[in-house]
């Protein structure tokens, strides 16, 4: 009977996905409340192929180990809309991972700090091939397990380029811990984020950014919690015609900067439809 089944919810603290698994041909949601050691998802989840949503607590696709990760090529969920709660850490078999759930909408996973010898820099996966993607939040974990990598106190940070010319889509983008090479994030022309409606940044260590005409033409709020580095919101926000909402919170030093924007809106627009929340 349990082959008929389309929706499980379980709480355990085991450490992989038994093999019974395999045989939930028709399950759609799996949601694990886990509460023991990070669990690891391969290779049972190729089995579940009709699997609509994935949420499992502190899971993991491989152990991280030195033993490589075999991935027959055609391994695929593309029923898969919303995977959550996982977390990555940078491995050469896993490296384009998200390729073979090619129809998520929603994705949240915590970064493990992962130093990549071959681009000398720290390590963030390739999501070009999430053309439907529409909600994207990244929580950035430090690490000093490993003493190859050089230490966060060197001026080696994460650095990054979300790949926005190709997340069509994405209209919620959520970046928690994250600290930028250099302090600084020039938006150019490619760095534009046509449907994106909300940008939440979390501790982020932004200290300078620019932003174009076009970075973020549908906007419609912009919260900022922590971000103690960053002198100024870029004034160009206040070209935003969609921008209703400007969230601070432990970020004092930036609430001239919003004010100024929220006035430049109301001469150039009239009104009081830019809310500025402290």
């Amino acid at each position: 009977m349990l082959n008929h089944l389309r929706f499980l919810f379980i709480g355990t603290e085991v450490t992989a996905l038994p093999s019974s698994f395999s045989n939930l041909l028709n399950l759609e949601t799996l949601i694990v409340e886990n509460e023991g050691p990070p669990l690891v998802l391969l290779p049972i989840i190729w089995n579940l192929v009709k699997l609509q949503v994935l949420v499992v607590d502190a899971s993991l696709f491989y152990l991280d180990t030195y033993e490589p990760i075999r991935i027959a090529e055609d391994s695929k969920l593309e029923n898969l809309r919303v995977l959550a709660e996982l977390t990555l850490s940078y491995s050469k078999d896993t490296e384009d991972i998200f390729k073979r759930f090619p129809n998520l909408q929603h994705l949240s996973f915590d970064l493990k700090e992962s130093w990549d010898f071959s681009t000398e820099r720290y390590w963030f996966p390739k999501l070009d091939f999430l053309n439907e993607l529409e909600f994207l939040e990244v929580t950035f974990i430090g690490s000093n397990s490993n003493d190859n990598e050089p230490s966060v106190g060197t001026n080696q940070l994460w650095d990054f380029r979300l790949p926005s010319t190709r997340l069509p889509e994405l209209e919620e983008l959520s970046l928690v811990d994250s600290k930028i090479q250099g302090e600084e994030w020039n938006m150019g022309e490619e760095d534009t984020f046509e449907n994106l409606k909300c940008l939440k940044f979390y501790e982020v260590t932004l200290a300078k950014w620019e932003v174009g005409e076009e970075s973020f033409p549908v906007l419609e709020k912009l919260e900022l919690l922590r971000c103690c580095k960053l002198v100024e919101i870029p004034p160009s926000f206040g070209d935003i015609g969609s921008l209703k909402i400007i969230e601070l919170r432990g970020s004092p030093q930036l609430e001239d900067s919003a004010n100024n924007i929220k006035q430049y809106a109301e001469d150039m627009r009239g009104g009081d439809e830019l809310q500025v929340r402290l």
